[in-house]
């Protein structure tokens, strides 16, 4: 009985994550916002993660970009995992899902790396110069969004991805 309860609330929660997906990449028509989004998609790349090493050794020094470095090989290591174990496909992969709107590195939806290493970036930056981070975390916020909107990622693919970034940010920073 309990089997069953279980897994009908995780029928539910996927009916209600889909939906939201097709809302969401319903809502972004325009020209100028798709190639945005696309663009923010792309910094969510390595380019974010080597870019706030870069800043975080001239800014707050050598051990600062070390801990993020660390954490973003974990995080890397935690998102891959978790991909291939959850083995979640992608909301343009499913029948009747959006069509994706950039191209995407693998089948695995879950959970978003791309949001992992920004969010990851936006908190190792704001705990480590504070003033910088003003500009960081909503450009994690836009990356994460950018995921749902070019139909690559469900949203809670995304808030999987945020929170582990900022989990791993945090704890790198305790370190």
């Amino acid at each position: 009985m309990r089997d069953r309860a279980r897994s009908l609330a995780r029928g539910r929660l996927e009916a209600i994550d889909a939906v939201l997906s097709r809302e969401i990449v319903a809502l972004v028509r325009r020209p100028a916002t798709l190639a945005a989004l696309r663009t923010a998609t792309r910094l969510g790349d390595w380019s974010l993660s080597f870019g706030t090493a870069i800043l975080l050794l001239g800014t707050a020094g050598g051990i600062a970009a070390g801990r993020f470095a660390v954490a973003s090989a974990v995080g890397l290591i935690v998102q891959l995992s978790l991909k291939a174990a959850v083995a979640r496909i992608r909301p343009c992969m499913v029948e009747g899902g959006p069509e994706p709107r950039v191209d995407f590195p693998d089948a695995g939806s879950f959970p978003s790396g791309h949001t992992l290493h920004a969010a990851l970036a936006a908190t190792s930056v704001s705990v480590a110069v504070p003033p910088l981070g003003v500009a960081f975390v909503p450009l994690a916020a836009v990356i994460a969004f950018s995921r749902v909107a070019l139909g690559v990622h469900y949203p809670s693919d995304v808030v999987a991805g945020g929170s582990m970034g900022v989990i791993l940010g945090l704890a790198a920073a305790l370190i």
